[in-house]
């Protein structure tokens, strides 16, 4: 599973303006005002299986936080560097999946072991302890001692390395699956590099269902809905389901509708109310 972000564009009216904005952070205002989504989606079949929108302002980190619920025990989850901190690794972990994410450069990590296969074992602990806290808690994790999760977890280090085309940039991969013999370090690396496919899956969710160069049609904020297909069954891809919704929107989170079937629906709402039937492709306008 991977988590990552994408905007869409939105028809330009006053009510769509008001609620989600133009984005104007690189100077220059956007021609359309902007939703912006993250999404929890299979590598695999590009099937997006959670995600939550707000305006194009929010923070991809804080609409995280209420992915993570629907995660289980039988996932792995990347993630790129943007979406780590100490509350929301703790959020996800809660979860009772593992995770397998990048760590921003400037995380302190401290030693605890080496491993067989070269990965390692670190401590992070919360920020704003105090250091005789954390020099305690790290005591703790080198005797094997269990540790609050709210004040520390340990790590495992998959990897470790600077890319020289990238002026120096550090790549660091942490994970929870602690025990190399459930997962190498080799096995883990490229479990990460599929966190990919997941850009191709919002790829075609942008471009080739929609249509190049369209945007959505829903011209009030309470309409605003985008039918996403997802397979319930593993391995059918996105673009092969024929995508259509009906829902009934909650909040502003997507929810699965499929019932028992093997297709199910995502709604994309706003603010409520009855999305009704729809077809994807008639959600856009040129």
């Amino acid at each position: 599973m991977a988590i990552d972000g994408f905007v869409l564009d939105l028809p330009d009216t006053e009510t769509n303006v008001a609620e989600f904005g133009k984005d104007s952070s690189g100077g220059y205002e956007t021609a359309f005002p902007q939703a912006r989504v993250v999404a929890i989606s299979e590598c695999a079949s590009h099937a997006i299986v959670a995600a939550d929108v707000a305006d194009c302002w929010a923070g991809e980190q804080t609409l995280a936080f209420s992915l993570y619920e629907h995660l289980n025990e039988d996932m792995l989850l990347t993630a790129d560097r943007g979406f780590y901190s100490f509350a929301a690794w703790g959020q996800a972990r809660g979860s009772a999946a593992h995770l397998l994410w990048r760590l921003q450069a400037g995380v302190r990590l401290d030693w605890s072991s080496d491993l067989a296969d070269g990965s390692w074992l670190a401590v992070i602990t919360k920020p704003r302890l105090r250091q005789e806290c954390k020099t305690r808690l790290r005591a703790a994790a080198q005797a094997g001692h269990d540790l609050d999760p709210e004040e520390a977890v340990v790590v495992r280090v998959v990897v470790d390395y600077t890319v020289p085309d990238r002026r120096g940039e550090t790549i660091r991969l942490i994970t929870s699956i602690l025990d190399p013999d459930d997962a190498t370090a080799e096995q883990l690396a490229r479990c990460y590099h599929a966190r990919w496919e997941a850009e191709t899956g919002f790829d075609q969710l942008k471009t080739h269902l929609r249509g190049p160069g369209r945007i959505l049609r829903s011209r009030t904020s309470a309409a605003t809905a985008v039918a996403v297909p997802v397979a319930r069954a593993g391995g059918v891809p996105a673009s092969r389901l024929a995508p259509r919704a009906v829902a009934r929107a909650n909040d502003h989170v997507f929810r699965l509708i499929g019932g028992s079937s093997a297709r199910g629906l995502l709604s994309l709402t706003r603010g409520g109310g009855t999305a009704g039937l729809a077809v994807f492709r008639e959600t856009c306008t040129s």
